[in-house]
């Protein structure tokens, strides 16, 4: 930890012009310490810190400053959360590696004092509350006991309590055959679920009080809303969704039975998220996230927590971590488009913060990027939203990366993003358009999208690049474009493809390139436990959003078939996975070589993105490949 004398910003981080640019190795390098987590009584710190692709977790003593344990993550494990159940235990919620007998997430309770470690949530189970006003008790939700395989019972029909010092289970309360998720008050009663009815393609939500059953919602699974938790005084469920209203909104949902109602909602952005207290569970605020974001907090003390915080930090992203059960002291991640998080440690009572953990310590006092938020005009009149990220110290028409996100029903922020801030340190400028079709903007603006592969939502994307070059900030013969993901990369293929004089290169990691090879990939197979609902459920989702494999204009958008338009050379990446988009990846590489045009394929183990070198090494690939066909600023 480093210790700062006062509640300060992020000086450390500012931009040094003079240095040269960090190496690839640094910006595709895993956030290096996160997850910190402060025990109630404020005496213990953890955090998650990695060191090349090893993971370990430190637990801290805040009196003595020295690391009272450094605890080992098995190789292929994901560390998912840390969190105190008391002073004296900790939480680590684990993804278990999917080359595992029983591959799923377990959850352990440490005893920092004695370094017992007690499995507590198993693989067939989930953890409902990490803490209840019971001492040392978590709750659990479990599949029955003749499960061998995730899922096969259909839901979670058994609430136990668990004794994190003992192991001792006590039942609670059984739920129906295909209950998917419990609701505890702080007490730790049943108080709600979720059932998942997938034979009759029906969600419900009911209160359960006593040993009752109350039906407070039930409709078609197809558009089910989210549940991010209950009101503090244990009345309302949280729901997100819109609700008939033209944006998502956060709804309280009473257990009573009486009518949902609004609790914060923003007339051009949607609420996506909530915070959470993390000794009552209670949602305390939520973020509306639009072009920006904001938060509407619920709870008077945690906006005050938050406000105190944030002014010691103007200017940049303030978001409350964790704080220990008397509020003396909390933790807090702060960043900002140019600058990578750091979590601070702050206490009240001496007015002193120190850095508890950072996440890119390599990017300490690099000249990064600057990123603003912009819009466009697209052709038909619609305001396209965007993230611009520009070079330091360049000037324009730049050079230009577009970078469309995947999804496409996703979106970006305006957050740090490593991958943005490698490419403007090597002189790109980058616009990542939100395309109608995005999330975040309302329920109108993201099914605009819909069966628009190729057509509105690659439009949107062009725009934005005609856009720039008409402002003279982008040079009209130095622009490529870069996906990710099967959506983002088949932008990228697809620009390509169908507008080959706006770009002079293209780079696609795992896109599709045949449209109705995908989406016949996608539905349910015939014999398959799902198939019978495929006409209704998954089916009907996936020709929702883009469409029929009979469809012709599927294949007239497919790049595939328009190979002989590409004239920009071509970098294609995909991983080793089996299945789909594999195939893809080759067969559109096979079918550019068989057309005499230029392109580079690129085969990577199929967890690339979760391994430092093999991210280093996209990184670099990126970069040779841009650097060859765009010069930069």
């Amino acid at each position: 930890m480093r210790t700062l004398l006062a509640l300060v910003g992020l000086g450390a981080l500012s931009a040094t012009l003079a240095a040269p640019p960090p190496a690839a190795e640094v910006f595709a390098a895993l956030p290096e310490a996160t997850q910190p987590a402060i025990s109630p009584d404020g005496h213990y710190l953890a955090w998650s810190e990695r060191k090349g692709d090893s993971v370990g977790v430190v637990i801290f003593d805040l009196g003595t400053r020295q690391n009272l344990r450094v605890l080992g993550v098995v190789a292929g494990d994901t560390l998912v959360s840390l969190g105190w159940q008391s002073n004296e235990t900790l939480l680590m919620e684990l993804q278990i590696a999917a080359n595992h007998p029983g591959p799923g997430r377990q959850v352990l309770a440490q005893n920092v004092a004695s370094g017992e470690s007690r499995e507590v949530v198993s693989r067939f189970e989930y953890l409902v509350a990490a803490r209840t006003t019971k001492p040392d008790t978590v709750i659990v939700a479990t599949q029955p006991p003749n499960v061998t395989t995730i899922g096969e019972a259909g839901g979670y029909t058994h609430l136990l309590e668990v004794d994190v010092r003992t192991g001792t289970q006590t039942s609670l309360r059984e739920g129906g055959k295909r209950t998917i998720r419990w609701f505890v008050d702080r007490d730790g009663h049943p108080v709600a679920r979720e059932d998942w009815e997938w034979l009759q393609n029906q969600y419900c939500v009911y209160a359960i009080p006593g040993n009752t059953k109350r039906e407070l919602l039930c409709r078609d699974d197809s558009d089910p809303p989210t549940i991010s938790g209950m009101l503090g005084d244990g009345s309302a469920l949280v729901v997100l969704e819109a609700n008939g209203h033209s944006h998502e909104a956060a709804w309280a949902l009473p257990l009573d039975g009486s009518h949902p109602r609004v609790l914060a909602e923003l007339p051009d952005a949607d609420i996506t998220s909530v915070f959470l207290d993390s000794y009552s569970g209670a949602v305390t605020g939520v973020l509306a996230s639009g072009l920006g974001s904001s938060i509407r907090w619920l709870d008077p003390a945690a906006e005050q927590r938050y406000t105190s915080i944030a002014r010691a930090f103007p200017n940049l992203q303030v978001e409350p971590y964790g704080w220990t059960e008397d509020g003396s002291k909390t933790l807090a991640r702060v960043s900002s488009p140019s600058a990578p998080p750091v979590y601070y440690l702050t206490d009240f009572k001496t007015n002193k913060a120190d850095i508890a953990a950072e996440t890119y310590p390599g990017l300490a006092g690099a000249a990064l990027g600057e990123v603003k938020e912009i819009s466009y005009k697209s052709r038909d009149g619609t305001d396209i939203p965007a993230y611009l990220a520009t070079p330091p110290g360049a000037k324009p028409p730049l050079a230009l990366v577009v970078l469309p996100h995947g999804g496409p029903n996703s979106r970006d922020y305006l957050v740090f993003n490593a991958l943005v801030q490698f490419l403007a340190t090597r002189g790109y400028a980058v616009l990542r358009p939100e395309f109608r079709g995005s999330s975040g903007f309302g329920d109108a603006y993201r099914e605009a999208g819909d069966q628009q592969w190729g057509g509105r939502m690659q439009d949107d994307i062009t725009d934005g690049v005609r856009a720039l070059v008409a402002q003279q900030l982008a040079d009209p013969h130095r622009v490529c474009i870069f996906g990710d993901t099967p959506y983002g990369g088949y932008a990228a293929l697809a620009g390509a493809a169908f507008t080959p004089e706006l770009y002079a290169c293209a780079v696609s990691i795992n896109g599709v390139s045949d449209l109705p090879a995908y989406v016949t990939a996608l539905l349910p197979r015939t014999g398959t436990p799902l198939a019978h609902t495929a006409s209704s459920s998954s089916a009907a989702r996936v020709e929702k959003r883009i469409g029929k494999p009979g469809d012709p204009i599927l294949k007239s958008r497919s790049p595939i078939n328009a190979v002989a338009n590409i004239r920009a050379p071509i970098l294609i990446m995909y991983t080793g996975n089996t299945g789909l988009l594999p195939v893809q990846g080759a067969d559109m590489a096979r079918a550019l070589t068989a057309a005499g045009k230029d392109v580079t394929l690129d085969k990577l183990p199929g967890d690339a993105w979760a391994n430092s070198r093999v991210r280093a090494q996209i990184f670099s690939e990126v970069e040779r490949f841009l650097g060859q066909h765009l010069q930069a600023n």
